[in-house]
């Protein structure tokens, strides 16, 4: 998008933007709006280029101890969850839009064709970044073919 990153805490964010450290955030639109970042800036531009999604975790140590039959009913149910936190994340995040509509701010939608190239440049930059790193490459690789799988 033509912007240049800096480093800057999550815990700085809202000083950083009153004092002009910087101009601008890249996050999740929950984490504008619980940070009330409305009352300090007008805009928020939605670039749809991606979701932070709901983790689901367990200690290997303590799944390593289940009987097969457990470690079985515990994946099932975690796969059958999955959807429900997609949506769960989906609407989280267009409820986030509706409030910082709702508090006098404006939201704005890249044009598709712009979106597509900022999702194109971001493929690009992050693969060339993860194969830097022989164990990033082929976590990279493993996520590319479960991506092109699940279209």
């Amino acid at each position: 998008m033509g912007a240049t990153a800096v480093p800057v805490d999550f815990s700085e964010i809202v000083t950083a933007l009153q004092q002009g450290t910087i101009d601008g955030i890249k996050s999740s639109p929950p984490a504008f709006t619980s940070l009330k970042l409305y009352n300090i800036v007008d805009n928020v531009t939605a670039t749809e280029d991606g979701v932070m999604g709901e983790v689901m975790l367990v200690s290997k140590v303590w799944w390593d101890t289940l009987p097969k039959d457990l470690q079985k009913i515990l994946k099932e149910e975690a796969i059958a969850l999955e959807p429900e936190l997609y949506d769960f994340v989906l609407q989280d995040q267009a409820n986030a839009y509706k409030l910082w509509a709702e508090q006098g701010g404006t939201v704005y939608k890249l044009p598709e064709q712009e979106r597509t190239e900022l999702l194109g440049k971001m493929k690009a930059a992050t693969i060339e970044l993860m194969n830097e790193n022989k164990a990033t490459a082929e976590a990279m690789n493993m996520t590319l073919k479960v991506a092109d799988r699940v279209k």
